[in-house]
């Protein structure tokens, strides 16, 4: 007799398992399988006395299922009872797994409980059922109305469920060490483990994949640390990007913490997708110091010398260590150590270095113009901030001229690419071509769909550049309705900035008023922004100029306890702000107290040697104290226009001075070059200036 069942007797010429290809007579078996499955067969048959019905299936659908008979394996599998066998797996189990010692001498097992064989082998036909129901991939549907090789899509899943739903009943506290003889049981569990999460993600149930991982690391299960490691690493991507909430993505972090610090101990082996997890949370809560460190401790071999360089540059640049990154940057790309040049030439060495740079990248492009397209775009934003802050006239004119073709070059390439319609728009600003700005940015805002902050900005300074202050009002408006409240604190303050041209000084007091509450409120839930320093940071410098363009307004309303107040105020965020020094001199000046309003200049300058206003302000101061003061301060006009050729006021000073020295001609070229900037720019007077024009910045008018 091939089987003798403990219970029900399973005749094999009684059973016809037609549907499988396989007769039920002993000499079809045999000619059926390959020399290999007839050594499984003897093999299983030698370890067990008797197989009862289900095992007798397990056996047979393991076979099909080896052959790669899936359909055939799931019939087979479909007549084991599973529902009614949990409560026999779970009992075998605790009862087989129990320690010899722990066990009296005369405790005799029943001889209903399983056999460990007979558990492992139905535990496997459990696993197996589930893998053929997930290669078969079988549609959605309902069981009772459809043909029974229909199945839901969740029902792999649950199948495979049902394995750990024995495993946690029988190991309560987890599965101990050591199972020895159960070795068998414990591989078909890990296999299990390993296997529900990812039908959970197959059948799109993001929840229930990440319980199925929560429940694998809830207990020890003696998995090796590599497979333990990919559960930990799957569960932390399942959370950083299936739209978890805050306590998950914490939740993440804990976990990919864990991987890293076994990374760098070498319990694991190395995984460059932690590392990519980890720099995504990280990104997202603003900590690349926290990332740089975890990339410092990975182990040799983890990254090349220089993708490990090039990642700790990135790092070290987000959390505002410009030095430190730059200089990584330069080892990553291969930069002498020697050709570092003195710390007083370091601001002119870094626009180099971002230029030459750009013009390799612009080289390795080559003939890719997906990528050539994005290399001339940076190789003019570089060259356009290099002529900002360039000294020279002839390097400011070429610098300014490569800007213009690198940012052409770059629109014919991409031209639908809003970034570069965005960079070109500015550079226009910048260079006082109000009309192709205002054109490029309602186009870049037409391709946006006005959702971006710096276009509307853009906007209403080119709006406002060519004298239409009611349209850059309206604009405004328009703006703060498109866009999100976390992004109308620039725009309120263009929003005051325009009434204060208008005029409108009580309207700008009420604006103000109403950014100030608002960064007040800001400023209590800072902690729930993606990136709280940085938040900071921004918010505090906007609430400095907010406060000083109302000390502005407030002193030409000639109240002076009020301007006073808004300077303490202004103080109070930054005291070594050049910005406040020289806000303080205005008002000092326009009390009539010019020794006080000089040194006030002074400190400003001292503080910021290339604040423009400052030495403007104090040409203008030492132009009136006589003959003797003009040589000074025609010398201080120069270095301003140097460092601002774009400022009217700063023209309009020089020619007052060359006009007192007697020197006519030169007095009408500066006061024509006054004239022509005026005309471009949004400013209430001749005594008003527009500065900051650096980085693509908004004019901040003062």
């Amino acid at each position: 007799m091939l089987c003798a069942c403990s219970g029900e007797q399973f005749r094999f010429e009684e059973a016809d398992f037609s549907v499988c290809g396989v007769s039920s007579r002993t000499g079809e078996w045999e000619s059926r399988f390959e020399d290999s499955q007839v050594e499984d067969v003897e093999s299983t048959l030698k370890e067990t006395v008797s197989l009862n019905y289900e095992e007798a299936r397990a056996l047979l659908g393991r076979l099909e299922f080896q052959k790669g008979n899936l359909d055939a394996a799931l019939q087979v599998f479909r007549g084991i009872d599973i529902a009614g066998l949990k409560p026999k797996l779970t009992r075998a189990i605790v009862e087989r797994s129990r320690r010899r010692r722990a066990r009296s001498k005369m405790e005799i097992l029943h001889a209903s409980v399983m056999s460990m064989h007979s558990v492992s082998l139905l535990l496997e036909a459990i696993l197996l059922k589930s893998k053929a129901l997930e290669g078969l991939g079988l549609v959605e549907g309902g069981e009772s109305s459809v043909p029974p090789n229909v199945y839901l899509k969740n029902f792999p899943a649950r199948e495979c469920g049902i394995i750990l739903d024995i495993a946690e009943a029988a190991f309560p506290d987890g599965m101990g060490e050591g199972l020895g003889e159960d070795c068998k049981l414990q591989e078909m569990l890990h296999q299990a483990l390993l296997l529900l999460p990812g039908l959970w993600k197959v059948a799109g149930s993001h929840k229930e994949a990440v319980d199925s991982h929560r429940r694998v690391l809830s207990r020890p299960w003696n998995l090796p640390p590599q497979k333990l490691a990919t559960v930990q690493k799957c569960l932390a991507g399942l959370l950083l990007h299936g739209g978890a909430e805050t306590t998950e993505v914490e939740e993440a972090l804990l976990l990919l913490f864990i991987l890293s610090k076994n990374m760098a101990e070498e319990e694991i082996i190395f995984d460059p997708e932690v590392v990519y997890h980890l720099s995504f949370a990280l990104s997202i809560y603003g900590l690349p110091e926290n990332l740089a460190e975890h990339i410092e401790r990975t182990p040799p071999g983890g990254y090349c010398r220089r993708e490990r360089w090039y990642l700790l540059a990135l790092c070290y640049s987000a959390a505002g260590h410009d030095e430190a990154g730059l200089n990584l940057l330069r080892k990553a790309t291969g930069s002498s150590e020697r050709r570092r040049p003195p710390i007083c030439r370091l601001s002119c060495w870094r626009r180099s270095f971002g230029v030459g740079f750009s013009r390799r990248v612009v080289e390795l492009a080559g003939g890719r113009p997906e990528l050539a397209g994005v290399a001339h775009h940076l190789l003019g934003i570089s060259c356009g901030r290099s002529a900002r802050s360039s000294s020279s006239d002839v390097e400011r004119s070429s610098f300014y001229e490569q800007s213009q073709r690198a940012l052409g070059d770059a629109a014919a390439a991409h031209g639908d690419d809003p970034e570069v319609m965005l960079t070109l728009g500015w550079e226009f600003a910048l260079r006082r071509s109000p009309a192709a700005a205002l054109m490029t940015a309602a186009k870049y805002l037409d391709s946006v769909a006005g959702s971006s902050v710096r276009g509307w900005e853009l906007l209403v300074l080119a709006a406002a550049s060519e004298g239409n202050l009611e349209d850059a009002k309206g604009i405004v408006d328009l703006a703060l309705e498109e866009t999100g409240e976390g992004d109308q604190l620039g725009l309120l303050r263009l929003k005051g900035l325009l009434h204060s041209l208008r005029g409108e000084a009580g309207q700008a007091i009420e604006t103000y008023r109403l950014l100030l509450a608002v960064i007040q409120a800001r400023n209590q839930n800072l902690a729930g922004y993606p990136h709280p320093k940085e938040a900071a940071a921004a918010v505090k410098d906007l609430e400095m100029d907010a406060w000083l363009d109302l000390a502005g307004i407030y002193r030409d309303l000639a109240s002076w306890s009020d301007s006073e107040i808004c300077l303490l105020k202004a103080k109070s965020i930054s005291r070594f702000s050049s910005r406040c020094w020289h806000e303080r001199g205005k008002l000092l000046e326009a009390r009539g107290l010019l020794g006080d309003a000089l040194s006030a200049f002074h400190v400003s300058s001292t503080l910021d040697p290339h604040h423009a206003p400052s030495m403007v302000a104090t040409a203008a101061l030492l132009a009136g104290l006589g003959r003797r003061a003009r040589p000074a301060a025609r010398s201080l006009l120069m270095n301003a226009l140097q460092l601002d050729p774009m400022s009217h006021v700063a023209w309009l000073s020089l020619g007052r001075v060359y006009k007192m020295e007697g020197s006519l001609l030169q007095a009408a070229d500066c006061f024509q070059a006054a004239h022509d900037l005026m005309a471009s720019s949004p400013s209430r007077g001749s005594s008003e200036e527009s500065i900051n024009q650096g980085e693509d910045g908004v004019y901040n008018i003062l």
